[in-house]
């Protein structure tokens, strides 16, 4: 079912010529208590963007947040105005970077080209099982500060139980060593 929203989401994305925020795994699967790496990016925009916002819900008994930065797609060299809050007990991480009113806008053209990370993020898994990162609230501003349309689609995360490394057979070990052994103690027993 999870699929199919998303496929959904995709599709109409893709026929609103809206620009995209999606979220980018540097996996397709984890392991349980493993570091997830992922960035928030944007792409098929149209025109020199001038800031976002974007709140990424997530279930905190499954995922938590260990750390994030911003991009550079806002900033001109002099800086952007950066928010974030993070909710660990509500599951939910708020980002917000806005370029400055008078920032040279070819430096943020260059800086943004066609597609480019918003921010980025690291979180530790700590239930197995499917997992959605899912925004409610999101927007772009063009460098004029107009409301760009935006089409968000959320990302699943996949997180297994690691597979137990089995120990060495000590049994079957040792009785190879026996064999072995047995079979070199019978070999000297024929040549006499």
């Amino acid at each position: 079912m999870k699929n199919i929203f998303l496929l959904l989401a995709v599709l109409i994305s893709f026929n609103s010529n809206a620009a995209l925020i999606s979220i980018s795994l540097d996996k397709s699967q984890y392991q349980l208590n493993e570091t997830i790496s992922g960035q928030l990016v944007v792409s098929e925009f149209t025109e020199s963007l001038g800031g976002f916002w974007a709140q990424l819900n997530f279930d905190p008994v499954v995922l938590s947040m260990e750390s994030w930065q911003f991009g550079n797609g806002f900033d001109d060299g002099l800086g952007s105005l950066q928010f974030d809050e993070y909710n660990e007990s509500g599951g939910s991480l708020y980002l917000g970077d806005y370029s400055d009113l008078f920032a040279d806008t070819n430096v943020l053209l260059a800086n943004q080209g066609t597609e480019f990370v918003l921010a980025s993020f690291t979180a530790k898994s700590n239930s197995a099982g499917s997992h959605m990162l899912t925004s409610n609230d999101f927007g772009l501003l063009n460098f004029g500060n107009d409301f760009v349309d935006v089409n968000f689609v959320p990302q699943n995360i996949n997180v297994v139980n690691a597979t137990q490394v089995p120990e060495p057979g000590t049994w079957l070990l040792m009785f190879a060593s026996l064999l072995i052994l047995g079979r070199s103690q019978f070999r000297k027993g024929k040549r006499f």
